[in-house]
């Protein structure tokens, strides 16, 4: 793992600026992130992968499509184990890095970005299992 820079005493600034890296667009996703419930955590996750900047720009764009949900929901599936480290990074170093979530592949009864899967739930496991193998 990379050198995590941020530290618990930052500010939300700091916070944003150190993870931007100089990404100025990513300012106002950012914010957005810091304001859910584990937008922090995950940014620290991130972070101690070394994912900041451009990468973090990339994540974001390329692999989320913009989208808060989508984010969010990859990051559960990254805080859970489903995606290693070894290839978040390789993903982010390809000229077009594909997104961790395919929107056509899941499970029946899977539901919508603005909803949470259940706790220790079937087809949760069904859809990171199945994510994953066509990853």
């Amino acid at each position: 793992m990379a050198k995590s820079k941020l530290d618990p005493t930052m500010t939300r600034y700091e916070i944003v600026t150190t993870m931007a890296a100089g990404c100025s667009d990513l300012a106002p996703i950012l914010l957005s992130l810091l304001r859910s419930e584990d937008g922090y955590l995950d940014l620290l996750l991130l972070d101690m992968m070394g994912i900041r900047g451009f990468k973090l720009e990339r994540f974001i764009n390329d692999c989320c499509q913009r989208r808060i949900e989508k984010f969010n929901r990859t990051m559960m599936m990254v805080r859970n184990g489903v995606f290693e480290e070894n290839e978040i990074i390789t993903n982010l170093n390809f000229r077009q890095p594909i997104s961790f979530i395919d929107d056509d592949i899941k499970p029946e009864g899977t539901p919508s970005y603005d909803d949470d899967f259940p706790d220790n739930n079937y087809i949760w496991y069904r859809f990171c299992e199945m994510q994953h193998a066509n990853f």
